[in-house]
């Protein structure tokens, strides 16, 4: 049985009739699935009350942090619904569970296969690099480590990464010492990420 996000409660024997009803009952898509497929998937766990979706609606397509019921919503009580032409889309992304101090950071979950969907990036194909590229590498480092400066047991590290299209090209790769490119290669790495906002904007 479905539950409403806002007040938690599921229909009554008297409303159940009417839940296909638009002026009763609004149903939910998954975000998730909006954004990867750009499909609208009802979701059969939620619905919201039509009256008290007026007010998530009035606030325009875009993405909102709505306060919903600790009956729905007992780890996150705020949620964020997309409102994209007169619907209602639930936040269904998997997240991590992780303690980060990043006040922006939701800890969303994206396989680098849905992360290159949603940018429209394609795969490099993994090569072995060649012998004068690493030598002009290790030249224009000084055949040091770049964060520690260590001179033994170096590694080249993509910027960005072959599963996001990084190639071998020298401007792409950074000399590491074992222990740097194990421990703190997010700090070389460039940051691939999906204006989540924009693509869900322009799904339709």
């Amino acid at each position: 049985m479905p539950k409403c996000i806002l007040c938690g409660r599921s229909p009554t024997k008297v409303e159940l009739p009417e839940i296909s009803n638009p002026t009763k009952f609004l149903m939910l898509y998954s975000l998730r699935r909006k954004m990867l497929y750009r499909c609208d998937h009802s979701l059969k766990s939620y619905i919201v009350h039509a009256q008290s979706a007026v007010q998530i609606l009035g606030m325009g397509n875009g993405w909102h942090q709505i306060a919903c019921s600790v009956l729905v919503c007992r780890q996150r009580p705020k949620r964020t619904i997309g409102v994209l032409n007169g619907k209602l889309y639930w936040d269904d992304f998997p997240r991590f569970e992780h303690h980060c101090d990043d006040p922006k950071c939701s800890g969303l979950a994206l396989s680098p296969a849905e992360i290159n969907l949603l940018m429209g990036i394609r795969p490099a194909e993994r090569r072995p690099i060649a012998a004068e590229t690493q030598q002009l590498v290790l030249d224009r480092y000084g055949h040091k480590c770049a964060r520690c400066n260590a001179g033994d047991d170096l590694e080249l590290h993509h910027r960005r990464p072959v599963i996001h299209g990084g190639t071998n090209a020298p401007d792409n790769l950074v000399p590491l010492c074992y222990g740097c490119h194990r421990q703190h290669e997010g700090e070389f790495t460039e940051r691939i990420w999906p204006n989540l906002k924009s693509i869900f904007l322009n799904s339709e």
